[in-house]
């Protein structure tokens, strides 16, 4: 394709185009880590980067994993869900240990449990899990990234826990205008303007 450009960036920076063309915002994804960033139409003018999901990630399905595992295999959670989770997954403390410190791709590992909160999620001690999550996401990230401006989302866990999501937004002072499962389409729709 010689008349082809290519042009290579961040996921940040193409998810900001995907859901806000070339409007002001801010643009945040939330699948198996997190990344947020105030785009001004053109470019991203303020970011706080993630420290990674044995640190941080709050509110992404790594960190709503590593919370979920840590509750399970400390009893800090209700007993039903203990027992439904060894129901579905049948792991040990010791398979845990080993997926988590002794493969590639612990995040991935570790946000696999995503789809058993999500199935579970009316449940009062996994509220109150999701809740603290995207509590610590507006408040360690988006707080400082803008006081006012209407966030987009993109990614699984934003679009699972929809929510969830909206309402942490509301007690921090944020609209939630839109939550997108993949960037693609976004991404096509701005290309082909």
């Amino acid at each position: 394709y010689p008349n082809t450009n290519a042009f290579v960036n961040t996921d940040i920076y193409g998810a900001a185009l995907s859901l806000l063309h070339d409007q002001k915002g801010i643009a945040a994804i939330l699948g198996t880590g997190m990344n947020a960033c105030l785009f001004d139409g053109k470019n991203i003018v303020k970011t706080i980067p993630s420290l990674g999901y044995i640190i941080g990630d709050e509110g992404s399905g790594s960190y709503f994993g590593k919370k979920l595992l840590n509750k399970i295999f400390t009893k800090d959670i209700d007993k039903t869900l203990i027992e439904k989770f060894h129901h579905r997954y049948q792991l040990s403390r010791e398979d845990i240990i080993k997926n988590t410190y002794g493969k590639e791709r612990a995040n991935k590992f570790l946000a696999s449990f995503c789809p058993f909160i999500h199935d579970n999620k009316l449940h009062s001690d996994l509220q109150t899990m999701l809740m603290e999550g995207f509590n610590g996401f507006y408040r360690k990230y988006i707080s400082h990234i803008s006081q006012n401006d209407s966030i987009y989302f993109t990614g699984s866990i934003a679009h699972y826990f929809k929510e969830e999501l909206i309402e942490s937004a509301e007690c921090y002072g944020y609209k939630v205008m839109e939550v997108m499962k993949s960037p693609m389409d976004g991404l096509i729709k701005y290309h082909s303007i």
